[in-house]
């Protein structure tokens, strides 16, 4: 089911409820208000035609001539008819209209010892009420004959008063009511739908142009976009998303593309250098000497395209592969001095400088990688410098953190290049002119196992006057006294 279809169908199952919700509101409304009406009027009436009787203590007298013997009509023009009977029934007066009433006659011919509660009754298509009045001194014996002096003077010991209402034009009119009710719902739903339809599909016209646009786009092209849906609701948010979206991929598919170009370029080189020596060598007989030096310059190629194999391998690998490392506290003082130690027989030892740590200063990280960190943070420092300038390591304190900082005063770096600095294979133009050895990796991978430590990398730098790495590590509480929790000093455990 289509989208627009669905939307539809949504829209008209709550159209039909509402209709049917309305229409059987209005139904009931009419009909209660009918009902209640008709009601009133049998009280109404019945109250007239009582007032219209002459009640005696020994007789009951009925003189409609002496009365004002005025009943109402309905909202629907219906009347109400009467009847008015002795107590075995006999027909005294009925209202002129009594063809109507057949149905009235057979409740008022019932006798009267039989006749119903005075409350409002049903029968036969009728609403009816009816009452009888006795005579005081005759409550005892209702079925007394009557005297001569009462027959002439029209004196009963009792009546029997039967008014009802004909329900034929108020059914007819109900069910006329429901009929139109019925049609008119349904000719509102078709004609929703007939509306809705049109209007659906205007309203996810934009979605149908994204889908277009979206099934149109190529992978040779990735700056295609989806077209401009300036509708100010959850559309445009949705096409903002999306394209921002592809904005990412376009940027991740550069970045994977440059990263092949630079990987490609990169291993071409070693591989050449290898190459090239050996046919050299193979084209004619040299000295021991001179094959030891190709086989020389073929294992120093070999070993940097070893470590450049490795660099691409772990950049290759995506975080998700990525297992966390354990962190555990590593006593910085003690761990900086392993590190101190490692570089002792490097040309540039001298230029060096360690400061003192605290020596109850603790840091979560791990020990491996931290140490990474610290010698590539260390190489490029040495690598941009000149021989003799200082390259100084410091170890602080800030609030819950820890700082670890490599300043040099190297060639340092542009805005322009801080903006790509921690990119596979970047390399500033200062670099480049300086033909300084190197293929970009190593601050990537700084980067890489900062964010595994949940660590992060700050740098600071001017032009041609240095530059100074800053990682910051969460700072680890101190154990206490007999606390079996270890801590680091160096790779190992102590």
């Amino acid at each position: 089911m289509s989208l627009t279809n669905r939307l539809l169908t949504y829209l008209l199952s709550l159209l039909a409820v509402v209709l049917a919700g309305f229409s059987l509101g209005i139904y009931m409304l009419v009909d209660h208000y009918l009902e209640r009406e008709g009601r009133e009027r049998l009280s109404a009436a019945m109250s007239t035609l009582v007032g219209s009787l002459d009640i005696e203590l020994d007789s009951v007298e009925w003189e409609p001539a002496d009365r004002n013997l005025s009943l109402p009509h309905g909202p629907l023009g219906e009347d109400v008819f009467w009847i008015i009977t002795d107590i075995d029934g006999r027909v005294i007066d009925r209202a002129r209209s009594s063809s109507e009433a057949a149905s009235l006659e057979q409740i008022a011919d019932a006798p009267a010892e039989q006749a119903p509660a005075e409350s409002i009754q049903y029968f036969n298509g009728w609403h009816y009420l009816q009452r009888r009045i006795v005579a005081a001194a005759a409550v005892v014996n209702v079925h007394r004959p009557r005297t001569q002096e009462e027959i002439e003077k029209g004196e009963y010991p009792a009546l029997v008063i039967t008014a009802g209402i004909p329900q034929a034009n108020i059914e007819r009119t109900t069910r006329t009511l429901a009929a139109a009710l019925a049609g008119l719902s349904i000719a509102l739903w078709a004609a929703c739908f007939a509306v809705g339809k049109h209007i659906c599909r205007r309203a996810l016209q934009p979605v149908i142009r994204m889908a277009d646009a979206a099934k149109a786009m190529s992978p040779d092209d990735l700056r295609q976009r989806l077209p401009p849906v300036p509708s100010g609701d959850e559309l445009q948010v949705m096409h903002a998303a999306f394209n921002g979206l592809l904005d990412r991929l376009e940027v991740s598919f550069q970045q994977q593309r440059r990263f092949t170009g630079d990987a490609s370029h990169q291993l071409r080189t070693p591989l050449t250098i290898i190459q090239g020596q050996a046919e050299v060598a193979l084209r004619r007989e040299r000295s021991p000497a001179e094959y030891a030096e190709v086989l020389q310059t073929i294992r120093q190629q070999a070993a940097r395209l070893h470590e450049l194999v490795e660099n691409l391998l772990f950049l290759a690998r995506p975080h998700s592969d990525s297992n966390a490392p354990t962190l555990e506290p590593i006593h910085l003082a003690a761990w900086l001095d392993n590190v101190e130690r490692s570089w002792q027989d490097s040309p540039r030892a001298a230029d060096i400088h360690f400061q003192n740590a605290d020596h109850t200063l603790l840091a979560e990280a791990h020990s491996g990688m931290l140490t990474e960190i610290l010698n590539n943070l260390l190489d490029n420092a040495l690598k941009y410098s000149a021989p003799g300038d200082a390259v100084t390591v410091r170890v602080r304190q800030s609030g819950d953190s820890v700082a670890i900082a490599v300043e040099d005063q190297g060639i340092g770096m542009t805005d322009d290049d801080l903006k790509h600095l921690f990119q596979p294979f970047f390399r500033s133009e200062a670099a480049r002119r300086q033909r300084t050895t190197g293929v970009g990796l190593g601050l990537s991978i700084v980067n890489r196992l900062a964010a595994a430590m949940n660590a992060r990398v700050e740098v600071e730098t001017r032009e041609s006057q240095g530059s100074t790495f800053t990682l910051w590590l969460r700072r680890a509480a101190n154990p206490t006294p007999g606390s079996s929790r270890p801590v680091l000093h160096e790779r190992g455990r102590e």
